[in-house]
């Protein structure tokens, strides 16, 4: 029994990260594949090779976004842009979910933000305890002027689900900024501390040759 034991535990280590992996990426597959409806039924890939081969849809979603951010980057396409930014703004509802969602989008895709590329430790939900964090900025406006010190806006994700979690203003002297990049904070964040993220400057030191 105790080998059977044994035995179980290591097939569920080596099949369950395989089947979760591979279901994650057929459903993303599967999504993007629904651009392939905005083509004419006559190009469809299926149509044209006689039977279903999925990814078709991550290809033209890569080159929907390729010529359009080319399109985008030049002095016509910013101008269409801008007028476009101006239609929407116009529209009572739509305006405020879309400066929203633009903003957001900014913020976390922009070369120049700085959203999410900072972890830091926080204590959190009390003091004495202590989680990761990621930096999405700076309090401003109405808000900013009721804080006294310098804060600083800070997501902290939930485990393993770091997609919920909770959004908090800490003052920058409480925050312990870390050298660890935002991936592999995440993955100690998703793996519930198992996986424990490696000390750059130990590894360094592992790798220097022996004192003679």
């Amino acid at each position: 029994m105790s080998a059977l034991r044994k035995w179980l535990f290591t097939g569920l280590l080596v099949i369950v990260p395989g089947a979760i992996t591979l279901s994650v990426l057929n459903w993303i597959v599967g999504l993007l594949d629904q651009t392939l409806l905005i083509l004419p039924q006559d190009w469809h890939p299926d149509k044209v090779l006689g039977f279903h081969m999925p990814g078709f849809g991550v290809l033209l979603t890569l080159l929907i976004l390729l010529t359009v951010g080319a399109f985008a980057s030049n002095f016509a396409g910013r101008k269409l842009v801008q007028w476009g930014d101006a239609v929407v703004h116009r529209i009572p509802v739509v305006r405020s979910i879309y400066s929203s969602v633009k903003q957001v989008s900014d913020t976390l895709f922009s070369e120049s933000g700085n959203a999410f590329r900072t972890a830091v430790l926080v204590q959190w939900p009390r003091e004495g305890v202590w989680t990761l964090g990621f930096i999405t900025g700076a309090p401003a406006g109405e808000v900013a002027s009721y804080l006294r010190d310098e804060f600083v806006s800070v997501y902290v994700p939930t485990t393993p689900n770091p997609t919920g979690g909770y959004f908090v203003m800490v003052r920058k002297s409480e925050c312990v900024e870390l050298e660890m990049s935002v991936d592999a904070a995440l993955r100690y964040i998703v793996s519930m501390g198992v996986v424990a993220p490696v000390d750059p400057l130990a590894v360094a030191a592992a790798q220097l040759p022996p004192n003679p």
